[in-house]
Formats: structure tokens, C-alpha cells, sequence
């Protein structure tokens, strides 16, 4: 397996986005997601221990793995009632590619559960080539 940082297509093969948020809403009670044009507002992609995810911006605590195509998040578990039950695009940074580089560098047990790798927006490449010497991880 080529190790990577995960998105939704590594890390539910099987379902697209939009239909992992259907069968998560129809599990809590929830009814049909909207269709993906319904889209309103923007969130912040990070990386959480190998995954990129979005954080649930109504604070009920969830979080999805997301994914560039489609860059989307709806909430899975409360639908999002802050953002109209609307999707909200996604941004990733535009210094993505660097990022997963210099995360890679980083040990993991899987690509899915890599305890050190870690990003959160406004966190510079900079920052994270120190971190990788300071923990004497190779610099490439």
C-alpha cells in the first residue's frame, strides 16, 4: 500500500461522499441530503492524525474525512442546522502538496492512523520542516 494522506475515497471506498452522508443521516433520523449544487459558506480543511477533515462548524462535535472532488462537508451526525442544512466548500491550502510532503515524513502505523501527522490552518511549511528536525524525522 502507497503510504498517503487519507481523504473520503481512501477511507470509504466504497461510498461517495454524498451517499456516506445520506446512509449517516438516515442512521440518526435526519431524511435526504440536499442535492450537491445546495452549497453556502466555506470551512477549513486540517489534518488529524493522517486524514484531512472538517471540523463540524456548529460545534456538536463531529468531524468528517473529506475529500477534493467533491470539496464538500455537510455534517453527518446534526446536518449542519447553522449553515440552512446547506454544504459547505471546503478549502484546502494552497500549500497542500508541501504539507502531505513533509507530513509523509512522518512515522505511521497506517495511512489512516499516523498519531504525528498533524496540520491545522495558518500553521506554516516552515513550521512543520522544524518540527520534522526537531523530532529527527528525515527531511527528504
Amino acid at each position: 500500500m502507497t503510504d498517503h494522506i487519507v481523504h473520503h475515497e481512501h477511507f470509504q471506498p466504497h461510498i461517495d461522499l454524498q451517499g456516506f452522508v445520506q446512509e449517516c443521516w438516515r442512521r440518526v433520523g435526519l431524511g435526504r441530503v440536499p442535492a450537491l449544487t445546495a452549497v453556502q459558506g466555506t470551512v477549513a480543511a486540517r489534518i488529524n492524525h493522517g486524514r484531512w477533515i472538517v471540523d463540524c462548524p456548529g460545534g456538536c462535535g463531529s468531524a468528517m474525512v473529506v475529500t477534493e472532488n467533491p470539496d464538500l462537508f455537510l455534517c453527518p451526525e446534526c446536518g449542519s442546522p447553522e449553515n440552512g442544512g446547506n454544504w459547505y466548500r471546503v478549502t484546502f491550502p494552497g500549500e497542500k502538496a508541501a504539507i502531505e510532503n513533509i507530513l509523509l515524513r512522518r512515522p505511521a502505523f497506517r495511512p489512516d492512523h499516523a498519531p504525528t501527522r498533524n496540520w491545522i490552518p495558518g500553521e506554516t511549511v516552515a513550521n512543520l520542516r522544524q518540527e520534522n528536525r526537531n523530532r529527527g524525522f528525515p527531511e527528504g
